[in-house]
């Protein structure tokens, strides 16, 4: 269980909030050299769309290398016990998660697409494709893993033992994903009520799939392919993600994105949950075990 694998390090409230302020520093950290480069450049117009997403990313590296080395250093407990309490970590579950959410990606935007094909353009350069393709394989991965990591693996987990309680660390991690990208370009462009349905309805099927099958591949899985497919296949006007990508679209329809959004992510959590046979019913059962409850 997803939860009890923070039972195997040290816990407590200094190691919590230790490791909280790493990760911002880590963050905060790997994004000087972002605005170094707005400094000199006088900001973002004049920077190469690949150097600016691989600046963008540093951020998100610092703030892993902070997270592993809190929780090594302050829970003193291995790295992978944020994704599963098992002796090792389940390589076919993530790649499961990964692919299928691509592919069902793909389709819905195929779908999209003949609704109104006159909004797409394609824009493949492959001076430009290559270096790209090179920051979302080696990259991009340990964005979405830090996401992952400190939503789904950390704080749900801390939470859970906290609360004795699932569904609400479920809820109030969803919640906090939300929030952190309320900064975004998007939120801008299409609303803040919209994009947070969004923001929080992902971070929700995420946990949903974490705290079911009681370890963090899937969700790793799916995170990793939703951003690669919005950096590297098709990238949007008003997307954080502004990156040379094969496809663009300045005619994003929000209702319809956000209908097959829906309808993909009941196709995923449907698949998995015929596939380990997940039941909703485990939601209420108590995180810590009878006879360790005070």
């Amino acid at each position: 269980m997803i939860f009890l694998a923070a039972r195997s390090g040290r816990n407590g409230l200094m190691p919590f909030v230790g490791t909280v302020l790493l990760v911002l520093l880590g963050m905060a950290f790997g994004q000087m050299p972002l605005l170094s480069a707005i400094e000199q450049l006088d900001g973002l117009d004049d920077i190469d769309e690949n150097k600016h997403f691989l600046l963008l990313l540093l951020g998100f590296v610092g703030g892993f290398v902070a997270l592993l080395f809190a929780v090594l250093a302050l829970h003193r407990r291995s790295p992978r016990t944020l994704v599963t309490a098992a002796a090792k970590v389940d390589w076919k579950r993530l790649a499961s998660g990964f692919f299928l959410w691509l592919s069902l990606v793909a389709v819905g935007e195929v779908a999209l697409y003949l609704l109104s094909p006159a909004g797409y353009v394609m824009q493949f350069n492959w001076q430009e494709f290559w270096p790209l393709l090179l920051i979302s394989l080696l990259v991009l991965p340990i964005q979405t893993s830090l996401e992952e990591l400190f939503f789904r693996g950390y704080l749900l987990q801390q939470m859970g033992l906290l609360l004795n309680h699932k569904v609400l660390p479920l809820l109030i991690t969803s919640v906090l994903f939300g929030l952190m990208h309320i900064a975004n370009p998007e939120v801008t462009k299409f609303g803040l009520i919209p994009m947070m349905f969004y923001y929080i309805s992902f971070g929700l099927l995420l946990g949903l799939c974490t705290v079911l099958d009681g370890r963090l591949e899937i969700a790793l899985g799916m995170h990793a392919a939703n951003n690669f497919f919005g950096a590297t296949i098709l990238s949007f006007s008003g997307s954080a993600l502004q990156t040379p990508s094969v496809f663009y679209t300045d005619h994003l329809h929000l209702t319809a994105m956000l209908m097959a959004y829906l309808i993909l992510a009941l196709l995923f959590f449907l698949f998995f949950a015929r596939k380990y046979r997940w039941r909703l019913s485990a939601l209420s059962a108590k995180v810590l075990p009878q006879d360790d409850q005070t």
